[in-house]
């Protein structure tokens, strides 16, 4: 996540915190676009007054504007909240300067460069100082930088909005692209002035004043909504915590409840376990807990958070809603889905519905057949116990992971712990990828430095949190492409989940050199306890896995436009690279690379192997039915709005409309919109399903990886040269096509699901 990639999509740039609404989508874009300046630019004398005006201070910038520095060694300690809003200011008052004179540049002398050129680097340090401060808000989020973001989304929502609203400004676009001059583009160049004319018309170029005002309203009403959606969300896990006695953890795995002791011990309460909402103990007590009392209270909170309470987010979600519906028909759309969708590889929302359909339809029976297994299996099981024997939202994680052990050979993940120790995860995630793409990748010390006062020692880089790692990338000849930070444990103000983001977005600047990406991996995975090993799950290695493969889209970026560079891509095609690199926690050749017990050191098992394999596909099609389920609420709500305008509670209107991709459980369950922080502060609404399409183009793609032996150079080069170096040069079909060599193909996907018998054919199989 995504731009933020991952599961997690809590905050990566503002813009996507904010960025539920079409607005703010084009602040996002405008951030993403207007950070360098590629090397064709050549300044006129009026805009090179304006433009050494905007920089005469950049050595002092660090000084006296921390958040605008464009240094690649980012000088940590001295982000401060108490700088942002007036950094902030600062660079908005730059960038409306330029603005300024772009407005009065002559018609009859706008050029690529004056105009389109120009609009690469307006907002260079707006686009620099948001992503930082939304960094800092997704790794450490407080009360102070919640307090700050507030007060700046309004000035920045307004600013940003306002550009493609500038009559002036779109004038002179619009006049450079029906010049002759942009016959003669380049395909990249015409690519990028599509773009540019697209976002202006999407967003609101040709409406009248009355609307325009209107749009802009909107626009900052939503952006502090879907910023206060998502600071509910995090408000909510951390105001839940429950001490319990180590004797009440009966089946939690160990590590586990190690982790959990040492958190009470954190907390004073020495001897006990600390129960929190981070998504590893949530998963862990769903799925191993014995307890159904326990377990069936946290999760219960779980599901309900935000629904209600201090932190609801009822009212949020309603307001959300109508004003993104509003903002679609302002802009001449019949849906919000469709104005979303329509820049995507599958365009409208009748398109992705056929998708979806054509997915369930191959997936029902199936899914019926694993229902009803698993309600039987329910009956047993409670039966022995002399329990009562139903199969509720509160035990199906927990009865299928006891029905894999009985038909598996008491199988789990907890098994496979061993042999995933996190710096072992990381070098053979290290050499899967130097072995694909011919590169090398290496640490560099860093410091954690608390006091803007402290020096940073030569040859050393800054973090954010002593945890914090920072790897430089590099070519075979040595040759830097470009480095990243790994943020891998949780803390109590991190945000949950996993995404990817860029701090730095590669491309040329303004005076032709190649600037090399920045970016920042972070995950919740499990930490140490007590100074021991990190023994990961096998979920959270594919996670490392899957956030690592958006970073190489960043790294092997080679557009000069860095709005057309790295992962700046369609939504339903940025998911590719990511969910493709998952592919490798599964394939023996790339396993036995770093899958080494930690104290022994010797590989999986065969037999272990196998069941993990088996375990991949078992009951799958309930977790793909509850995929299906979570796209479609998406396209309900975004897309048939007036079908739930009337109601203020959601759910029982969707559940009429959901339940054919339900378990009919003996208990009512709530859904997780309250908390669906993807589609509300995400920046994915109406694009939900771009998770499932990726995979069913990652899981096709990925068979002309196994045909070759999984991990094999000449494939690797040309997946990098044909989709993680095109950006969005190319279009996003083409580009897979060059890969492939045809369409998308469905079956990979449901075979991999475990939904579809199908014979992978005898060249794969070699």
């Amino acid at each position: 996540m995504r731009k933020n990639f991952g599961d997690s999509h809590g905050s990566i740039y503002i813009f996507i915190v904010l960025g539920c609404s079409a607005m703010a989508l084009t602040a996002l874009w405008f951030f993403v676009r207007l950070t360098r300046l590629p090397t064709e630019y050549n300044k006129s004398a009026e805009m090179n007054n304006i433009m050494d005006k905007s920089v005469e201070n950049n050595n002092s910038r660090e000084e006296f504007h921390p958040f605008c520095c464009q240094n690649r060694n980012i000088q940590w300690n001295r982000l401060k909240v108490k700088y942002a809003v007036s950094d902030i200011d600062y660079a908005i008052g730059l960038a409306r300067d330029r603005i300024a004179v772009l407005r009065k540049i002559p018609l009859d002398q706008v050029n690529f460069e004056n105009i389109l050129m120009a609009l690469e680097y307006v907002e260079e340090e707006l686009g620099k100082a948001l992503s930082l401060l939304s960094h800092l808000d997704s790794v450490n989020s407080c009360d102070e930088i919640t307090k700050v973001v507030s007060e700046i989304l309004p000035k920045v929502s307004e600013f940003t909005t306002s550009i493609p609203l500038d009559f002036d400004l779109w004038e002179r676009v619009n006049t450079y692209a029906k010049s002759r001059e942009a016959d003669r583009l380049s395909q990249t160049q015409k690519r990028l002035l599509k773009n540019t004319v697209d976002l202006f018309v999407d967003h609101g170029a040709n409406l009248n004043p009355e609307a325009k005002t209107r749009l802009l309203e909107i626009s900052s009403k939503l952006s502090q909504l879907c910023y206060k959606f998502g600071d509910n969300v995090l408000s909510a896990r951390n105001d839940w915590e429950k001490f319990v006695s180590r004797d009440s953890l009966s089946g939690l795995p160990e590590p586990v409840v190690k982790s959990m002791a040492q958190d009470a011990e954190q907390s004073g309460k020495t001897g006990m376990c600390k129960i929190s909402l981070e998504d590893n103990y949530v998963v862990a007590c769903g799925k191993y807990l014995d307890d159904d009392d326990l377990r069936k209270e946290i999760l219960i909170v779980y599901k309900n958070l935000c629904r209600d309470g201090k932190f609801s987010n009822l009212d949020i979600v309603n307001e959300i809603l109508a004003l993104k519906d509003e903002e679609a028909r302002l802009l001449g759309n019949d849906s919000y889905s469709n104005f979303t969708l329509k820049h995507n590889m599958l365009k409208t929302k009748s398109a992705v519905d056929k998708f979806l359909a054509e997915i369930y339809e191959k997936v029902k029976s199936q899914f019926g057949l694993d229902a009803i297994s698993l309600k039987s299996y329910a009956e047993d099981f409670y039966a022995k116990l002399n329990l009562k024997n139903e199969l509720t939202p509160w035990n199906n994680a927990y009865l299928v992971h006891k029905k894999m052990q009985s038909e598996l050979g008491e199988f789990n993940e907890e098994q496979l712990r061993p042999y995933f120790e996190i710096s072992n995860v990381m070098s053979g995630l290290f050499k899967i990828v130097e072995e694909l793409y011919g590169i090398k990748i290496a640490e560099k010390k860093t410091v954690f430095l608390e006091s803007e006062d402290d020096k940073c020692p030569d040859n050393c880089l800054q973090v954010w949190d002593k945890d914090v790692k920072y790897y430089e990338v590099f070519e075979g000849d040595g040759k830097f492409i470009g480095g990243f930070f790994a943020d891998l444990y949780p803390r109590k103000n991190k945000h949950s989940g996993a995404w990817c983001s860029d701090l730095i977005t590669g491309g040329l600047d303004r005076d032709g050199n190649w600037t090399h990406p920045i970016g920042v991996i972070c995950a919740n995975v499990t930490k140490p306890s007590h100074g021991g090993a990190s023994l990961l799950l096998h979920h959270e290695i594919t996670t490392i896995f899957h956030e690592f493969g958006h970073l190489m889209h960043l790294m092997f970026g080679k557009v000069g436009y860095p709005s057309l560079n790295g992962y700046h891509v369609a939504m339903d095609f940025v998911e590719l690279p990511s969910q493709l690199m998952e592919n490798f926690c599964w394939e023996r050749r790339s396993l036995d690379l770093f899958a080494k017990h930690h104290i022994t050191g010797e590989l999986i098992p065969s037999d272990l192997f196998d069941k993990l394999l088996k375990s991949r596909t078992f009951m799958e099609s309930l977790s793909l039915m509850k995929q299906l389920e979570m796209a479609v609420m998406d396209l309900e709500l975004h897309g048939n709005y007036s079908k739930y305008r009337p109601y203020k509670m959601l759910d029982d209107v969707l559940n009429d409309t959901l339940s054919k991709y339900m378990i009919k459980y003996s208990e009512k369950t709530n859904s997780i919109l309250y908390r669906f922080c993807h589609i509300f502060s995400g920046g994915y609404a109406s694009e939900y399903y771009s998770y499932m399409w990726s995979e069913v183009l990652d899981a096709d793609a990925f068979t002309v990886f196994q045909s070759q032996g999984v991990i094999n150079r000449e494939v690797g080069n040309l997946f990098r040269s044909k989709i993680l170096s095109v950006g969005d040069s190319v279009d996003p079909l083409e580009s897979f096509r060059f890969f492939v060599h045809r369409d998308p193909d469905i079956n990979p996907f449901l075979v991999r699901r475990g939904c579809l018998k199908f014979e992978i054919n005898e060249k794969n199989e070699k």
